[in-house]
């Protein structure tokens, strides 16, 4: 299964440590991939909170508009598992 979206993620720590490897995987569990259900990660240094935002297209990202998702600024070291919640996103999307 290949799910684009367009992902923001402002951590809050210097530019330089900026976040990479930045993924989103689909949720599964004994019976397979739970329909759309993803986990976001990312690699990042010192990280002591982050946000996630989801946008339908990069103007409303770029505007800081998470239309699809926004997980609001979460104050927590945490870079892995974190759920998405938001609308129904559309297979093939970017």
């Amino acid at each position: 299964m290949t799910l684009g979206l367009i992902l923001l993620i402002t951590i809050v720590y210097p530019i330089e440590a900026a976040p990479h490897d930045l993924k989103a995987t689909p949720v599964t569990n004994k019976l397979g991939p739970q329909l759309n259900q993803f986990a976001f990660s990312w690699n990042a240094i010192d990280q002591t909170a982050y946000r996630v935002l989801v946008a339908s297209d990069l103007p409303k990202l770029n505007a800081n508009q998470g239309d699809l998702w926004e997980s609001g600024e979460v104050e927590s070291p945490q870079s892995s598992g974190i759920r998405y919640t938001g609308k129904r996103l559309t297979k093939g999307k970017k």
